[in-house]
């Protein structure tokens, strides 16, 4: 999720980036907007992986990396 004022395509491409050099993520399938409000937006990055841990480190370490990458680039996230 990102503010409201975040620009939508910089979001994604932050999101789609880190999935696509992610490891255990031989294919990303997309990045679409799945919810907007007032307060923001959610974006639902999803891709291939090998397995169902994998899948699941993956979520791990997408979070943990897109808050990151926000702080860095002052994009607030819930």
């Amino acid at each position: 999720m990102s503010d409201a004022n975040a620009d939508i395509g910089k979001v994604r491409k932050i999101l789609s980036d880190l999935a696509k050099n992610h490891p255990k993520v031989p294919e990303l399938a997309g990045a679409p907007v799945t919810k907007l409000s007032a307060q923001g937006m959610i974006l639902h990055v999803s891709g291939w992986c090998g397995d169902s841990e994998d899948a699941q480190q993956v979520e791990f370490d997408l979070y943990e990396e897109a808050r990151k990458r926000f702080d860095q680039e002052k994009i607030g996230a819930h």
